[in-house]
Order: C-alpha cells, then structure tokens, then sequence
C-alpha cells in the first residue's frame, strides 16, 4: 500500500511539472500565432488572443481544481493504508478481543470514504475536460462561421 501511495503521489508530481513546460510552450505558439494573425486580420488577431487568454484562465481554474482532488485521493488512499497497517500490526489482540467484525467494518468505512473520494475527484476531472472541449470546439466554430461569411464563400480567402 505505501509503495501504492508513493507512486501516485510521484505520478502526481510528474503530471504536474511535465504539464507546466506544456502550458508554457503552448503559450509562446499562441502568441506567435496571434501576432501571425494580428499583422494580416486585426481583428481576428485580437480575437484569438482573447480567446486565447480566457482558455489558459480557465485551463489553470479547473487544473487546480483538479489537483486539489487528486490530492484528497491521495490522502484517502494514505488513511486507508495506515488503517490497513494497524490492523495488521494488531492482529492478535483483535483475534483475542473477538474484534475481527468491529475492525473489519471501520476498515471498510475508510476503503468507502476513499472510494467516494476517487469517484468525485474522476467526475471532477471528467467535467472539466469536458468544458474545455466544448469552450475550444465553440470558439473553433464561431471563427469557421465568421471567416466563411467574411470569406463570401470564397475557399482560398477562407483558407
């Protein structure tokens, strides 16, 4: 169990730092895209750095959001590893105490709570890609829309 929790924890750690040099390449192609975009559409430039910036507001929002529940996981499944080694460490006085039930249910209140845990943290997490699919498909939409309308069905124009 603690060799468990010290690879999620890890596993944690590492999607933590790899995303950050993520976020921060994606922001220099964004800028340059932008300016790319500024020089020949002004007001297509200003749009997508607009979009650009609420996109990492809300990306580093909900990342956060996200972290802090894998954090909670990671303590439940701490909680329940500790309770677990205490169990076993007891075992002959809870043999000898006829505890066996009474240990056995508190242990699984604890497997309950970190499963509730890991529920919340994965719908949390899955709502969260979720609005970021739908924020950056509706912005993908609205600049097709725009272009082809400015673009009066012209494909090169658009393109």
């Amino acid at each position: 169990m603690e060799s468990m929790v010290a690879t999620a924890s890890l596993a944690v750690r590492t999607i933590i730092h790899d995303c950050l040099g993520t976020i921060i390449r994606a922001l220099f192609f964004i800028a340059f895209s932008a300016a790319l975009i500024f020089s020949e559409l002004p007001l297509y430039g200003l749009i997508f750095f607009a979009a650009a910036i609420v996109y990492f507001c809300m990306s580093y929002f909900l990342a956060r959001r996200s972290a802090q529940e894998i954090f909670s996981a990671v303590a439940a499944t701490t909680q329940v590893s500790r309770e677990a080694s205490d169990m076993l460490a007891n075992m002959e006085a809870i043999h000898g105490n006829d505890m066996g039930e009474h240990e056995k249910k508190r242990l699984l209140s604890f497997l309950n709570i970190e499963r509730d845990v890991y529920i919340k943290g994965q719908g949390l997490i899955d709502s969260n890609e979720f609005l970021q699919k739908i924020f950056l498909t509706s912005i993908f939409i609205a600049f097709v829309i725009s272009v082809s309308i400015e673009a009066k069905g012209d494909a090169a124009t658009a393109i």
